[in-house]
């Protein structure tokens, strides 16, 4: 986003969500898509929470379930190209784990009995192969906000 996220005076807007990713928004319909603004805003009369609430808005209307609070791991992959989107509608709570490893791909799970491990070099094997990766990390959500996990690695 620094390197490439601005356009003459008016950068993408975007809103952190904490440790090495943050969320942008697009207009998007059946025949172009859009990255969303400063100069959008200013024309809409909005600001970033406006249009924040309003993604989502829209991705709770898409109808896939995101768990409130899971006992056990859950992947949500359902197909329609939103679901590492899907973590804006995860509700924050202690103990609970995070990945985005592609576009397609959201994992939320307990953090107690996981074999992190196992679990970092799953995520980082997706992300590494995914045609639209976002993360490999793994990440505690903490306060509404992600913090990556720090956890052994494989040799």
């Amino acid at each position: 986003l620094e390197q490439h996220g601005a356009f003459g005076g008016s950068g993408l807007v975007h809103t952190s969500l904490g440790a090495d990713l943050l969320t942008v928004y697009v207009v998007d319909d059946t025949s172009s898509m859009v990255f969303v603004c400063r100069e959008h805003l200013r024309r809409w009369r909005k600001d970033v929470a406006d249009v924040h609430n309003l993604a989502v808005a829209n991705l709770e209307r898409r109808g896939t379930a995101v768990p409130r609070d899971p006992a056990q791991p859950v992947v949500v992959q359902s197909g329609d190209g939103f679901d590492a989107a899907r973590l804006l509608l995860v509700e924050p709570g202690d103990g609970l784990l995070v990945a985005v490893p592609d576009r397609d791909t959201l994992w939320v799970g307990p953090e107690h009995g996981q074999d992190l491990v196992s679990l970092m070099a799953a995520m980082e094997d997706i992300a590494d192969h995914a045609a639209h990766p976002v993360s490999p990390r793994v990440y505690r959500l903490t306060g509404g906000r992600l913090e990556p996990v720090a956890g052994p690695r494989r040799p």
